[in-house]
């Protein structure tokens, strides 16, 4: 009897064509399921880069933070005149309704500031409500009072949008307070943001440095308001008709954020309600361009 020569190449026998058909088919899902995510990946950098150009630069809104005291003894105003003041060469303008508009060419970039009645809840609401960004100014006074405290919760209940975390006031304490002044500020923080850190801000160098945040961190998406568009009004204006003081035309100028505004919409002023509009015109600017 011979016995097979180890030598001898052995050939397998027949392949079915449909295994074949069947891996062909599992190697192109795999490449189709890896370019997907490629495409997937690509289009999120594309959209994370166009909304941030879509905020800030010549030809588009500006920048626009709330600035949100949350203790009695904090000035929000005050803080505000430190921020314009942080450089020689920024072209500070405001708007009839009193917002603070700073343009920076050092950064070619622009911000608006808007300061809440302290204390007032819907005013803050209706702040934070359209706002990019939120200064939260804690004071080294145990951070925040009962009243900020509040403020907060009914915050995180409509929505914040991204913060910011401020104190004001290391620099006159002495030395050797300072670092535990700052600890019980970040104690009180951290009770309520997690992880979070807190900026303080004394000197010009710091109001640079602010402002540097505000243009490049992490937009915090709040869908009931990116899905629609939206407005803080810089100008309000009513004009009525011939022979009728209460009826007329309301003309609002502002920057409009969001999605775009269709003259055919119906747009809702808090406290009126929904009314039609009869034409979209595009004024000036009333900031600095580039």
């Amino acid at each position: 009897m011979a016995l097979p020569s180890e030598n001898v190449a052995h050939r397998p026998g027949k392949v079915s064509l449909k295994s074949i058909t069947r891996k062909n088919k599992h190697e192109l899902k795999r490449q189709e399921r890896k370019n997907q995510i490629q495409q997937l990946r690509k289009l999120k950098r594309e959209e994370a880069t166009e909304r941030k150009r879509s905020l800030g630069g010549s030809g588009v809104p500006p920048f626009l933070t709330a600035i949100i005291p949350l203790h009695a003894k904090e000035d929000p105003a005050k803080f505000l005149e430190l921020v314009k003041s942080c450089d020689e060469d920024a072209v500070i303008t405001e708007s009839s309704q009193g917002y603070c508009h700073i343009s920076l060419p050092r950064f070619k970039k622009r911000y608006s500031f808007v300061i809440p009645r302290p204390g007032d809840v819907y005013a803050t609401l209706d702040a934070a409500k359209v706002a990019d960004s939120a200064v939260l100014l804690y004071s080294l006074d145990g951070g925040y009072d009962d009243v900020g405290d509040t403020m907060l919760s009914i915050l995180f209940a409509q929505g914040l949008p991204s913060a910011i975390h401020v104190v004001q006031g290391l620099e006159a304490l002495p030395q050797k307070q300072r670092a535990e002044a700052r600890k019980q500020v970040t104690k009180a923080l951290e009770s309520r943001f997690p992880g979070e850190k807190l900026r303080a801000v004394d000197k010009k160098e710091d109001g640079l440095l602010l402002l540097r945040q505000i243009a490049d961190q992490k937009r915090r998406p709040i869908s009931y308001r990116d899905s629609r568009p939206h407005m803080l009004a810089e100008s309000v204006e009513f004009c009525p008709h011939e022979g009728q003081n209460l009826v007329g035309t309301l003309k609002v100028s502002g920057y409009i954020r969001g999605k775009p505004l269709s003259v055919n919409s119906l747009i809702h002023i808090p406290g009126h309600g929904d009314f039609q509009m009869t034409q979209i015109d595009a004024p000036a600017t009333p900031m600095a361009s580039f």
